[in-house]
């Protein structure tokens, strides 16, 4: 999961205040709900998992009763014992999968994820022109978040003219000062955000008012922050819904497995597996791409410059671009997986035929 960091509008004039602290406990704390989730639902003593796996093994009954109805009756009609032995791999490979609660089937969902997972984090560690991803990522929302933080804190300094304006921007900059060092004391140095300090400096010096410019040079509306928390609740709905799918999807799996008996063009596991597969990739395309973005986006300097862009990148676009990209791959891999399957069954049914005849 890639839930980047979120900064709400908290109280700017807060002492030593840690900018990155509680969105990234946030993120954390999401993570863990979600393991949590799935090491109490995945496992044969759930309940949940049990019925489902309870439905899986009646469908799978289902379907073999009509197999024996139809294929046994075939078989032993035409005489070909050859076949009869194939005919008892899917079901076996069924039973071994759904026995005991689904017990293996909860093992290989869940060793699945953990490796899929393992990967695509590992995507945060990659070092681009010198810069990791994950630090990159660091960098745009400390930034950013401390920007948001400095424009709150300035904000009633709009309403004043005069001496006024001049006494609340000095009276501020000590508190603006201590919001980036919080914020460099997280992600490291920012040069963006210290630019925009420095020039806040100058609205803070203590010489003529004449000097004094116009705040709305360096502060932007207050409106912004709110197309921010929009877009962050955009991406936050995203990365959850994502996990969600692939979630449901493994709790599906029993059923899926169940039904690849039922004689139909296709098999139901297939399309599992490969959609199970397909969301993991969704995740690392996503990755890939928030981490190279904020990687350009340090290396050019404008962390600031395009904070909202970025938003807009990480809800909206990113998501969009990995779906789409990751969608047509599954739908390759699909149809190249089931055009296959023929061929695949044909061999083993050869194999088997030819291990009893060899046994007997």
């Amino acid at each position: 999961m890639l839930l980047l960091p979120f900064f709400a509008q908290a109280d700017p004039e807060t002492a030593g205040l840690k900018i990155l602290e509680a969105s990234t406990e946030l993120a954390q704390n999401t993570a863990d709900s979600w393991n949590e989730v799935w090491i109490t639902v995945i496992n044969p003593d759930n309940v949940l998992w049990a019925m489902i796996c309870q439905i899986g093994i009646v469908i799978a009954a289902l379907s073999i009763v009509y197999l024996a109805l139809t294929q046994g009756v075939e078989i032993v009609q035409k005489q070909d014992w050859g076949g009869l032995p194939s005919m008892f791999v899917p079901p076996l490979v069924i039973a071994i999968f759904l026995g005991g609660n689904g017990g293996v089937l909860a093992d290989v969902v869940s060793l699945t994820r953990n490796y899929a997972y393992d990967q695509i984090n590992s995507v945060l560690e990659i070092q681009l022109m010198d810069v990791g991803f994950q630090e990159a990522i660091n960098k745009v929302a400390a930034s950013n978040a401390a920007r948001q933080q400095i424009e709150n804190l300035y904000y009633e300094c709009t309403q004043k003219t005069g001496f006024e304006l001049q006494d609340c921007y000095r009276e501020k900059y000590p508190i603006a000062q201590q919001i980036v060092a919080d914020a460099e004391e997280q992600a490291g140095v920012l040069n963006a955000l210290r630019e925009f300090t420095s020039n806040l400096s100058i609205l803070s010096a203590g010489e003529s008012v004449d000097l004094v410019l116009d705040p709305g040079q360096f502060l932007r509306d207050r409106i912004v922050p709110i197309i921010r928390t929009i877009l962050w609740a955009t991406q936050w709905s995203f990365v959850n819904l994502l996990e969600a799918a692939v979630f449901l999807t493994a709790v599906m799996s029993p059923i899926a497995f169940g039904a690849s008996l039922i004689p139909i063009q296709g098999r139901p596991v297939i399309g599992w597996a490969t959609g199970y597969i397909s969301l993991f990739g969704v995740q690392l395309s996503y990755n890939i791409l928030v981490g190279l973005i904020a990687t350009i986006i340090v290396e050019s300097g404008g962390e600031l410059v395009s904070d909202l862009a970025f938003s807009l990148f990480i809800a909206l676009f990113a998501p969009s671009l990995a779906i789409v990209l990751i969608g047509g791959s599954g739908i390759s891999l699909y149809r190249a997986i089931s055009s296959n399957v023929g061929s695949l069954k044909s061999l083993a049914s050869d194999v088997i035929s030819g291990a009893v005849k060899l046994s007997i």
